[in-house]
């Protein structure tokens, strides 16, 4: 199994040199990067991924069989609706094109591989786990996806399962 890394850098690359960088990571790390400012990279990692995967998963664990051994987030979880393109060069497009044209499995932070887990092994609906992340990084520009950074392999997940299912919508909020 060939396995692809998406995922930010921690260092600033500038715009000119981003495709020949995102081409070399590709070939050489099997890793394609989204090109986000540094403060943008911090505020996210520091904020969502810390402050909102992290502490999501205290709330589930352990299972309970009062719910039928699933999963619940807490009361003031919303869901994610309102972002769905990246303005860098390799953004969501590139990255779902890459993803959909290779055998690859990608990989990134633990807290998004054990959100694919749980949704793929039934413990928590694809609706619950589309986490709004306005409120990780409010004041954010419109053009960036906050989620891509640690997000892309779920997205990429629930909607190659759901083309496979034969359903077209983006969410369905009752799945």
């Amino acid at each position: 199994m060939e396995v692809l890394y998406v995922g930010s850098l921690r260092v600033d690359v500038e715009a000119h040199e981003q495709e020949d960088a995102a081409q070399t990571l590709l070939e050489r790390f099997k890793c394609v990067p989204a090109f986000l400012p540094l403060d943008l990279h911090n505020r996210f990692y520091q904020g969502f991924c810390k402050a909102n995967i992290w502490p999501l998963f205290h709330y589930m664990l352990p299972f309970s069989a009062d719910n039928g051994g699933a999963a619940s987030l807490p009361p003031n979880t919303t869901v994610f609706l309102k972002h769905r393109s990246a303005s860098s060069p390799l953004g969501l497009d590139s990255a779902l094109a890459t993803y959909l044209t290779s055998p690859a499995a990608p990989v990134v932070d633990q807290a998004i591989r054990e959100l694919c887990l749980l949704v793929k092994n039934g413990l928590l609906t694809t609706s619950q786990v589309l986490i709004e992340l306005h409120d990780a990084l409010e004041g954010c520009p419109l053009g960036f996806v906050p989620f891509f950074v640690k997000g892309i392999d779920f997205l990429v997940y629930y909607i190659t399962t759901r083309l496979r299912q034969g359903k077209r919508g983006f969410l369905n909020l009752h799945s």
